[in-house]
């Protein structure tokens, strides 16, 4: 009996540890159409080439809560973009600037490519970051 309630304890524990949640507040959404497309980086040498964490999510209104779980606490950089036409791509024009709108944590001023301590956050509880699409 005390065997299972032990267990039943640590079920319970484990469960509650996993339960963080990253919560993305979207704003700046012009086109209610296409995909959010989400990356989360957990490293400076990560950052924009190897996420640790990927989300699509349909774009259904003009401002979008869009959840984010299973995440383990740590320290993070995310980016993501509006990919309107659904091509799963950011489009760039010829010079390299992007042609849908996109956000990065923090909502960096942006001088060309931002770098991982520009967006970087912590992430050691519930949290909701409100990012407005450029």
């Amino acid at each position: 009996m005390k065997k299972s309630l032990l267990s039943l304890g640590l079920l319970l524990l484990c469960g509650m540890l996993s339960a963080q949640t990253l919560t993305l507040e979207v704003k700046g959404i012009q086109q209610v159409s296409g995909n959010l497309m989400i990356a989360v980086f957990d490293s400076p040498e990560s950052f924009l080439q190897k996420p640790c964490f990927v989300k699509k999510v349909a774009v259904n209104d003009s401002i979008l809560c869009v959840v984010c779980e299973g995440l383990p606490y740590g320290r993070y950089a995310l980016t993501l973009f509006h990919d309107a036409n659904l091509n799963n791509s950011l489009d760039l024009a010829e010079s390299g600037i992007p042609m849908e709108r996109y956000a990065f944590s923090n909502n960096p001023k942006l001088y060309g490519k931002p770098e991982f301590a520009h967006c970087a956050f912590d992430f050691t509880s519930n949290l909701t970051l409100t990012l407005q699409l450029k």
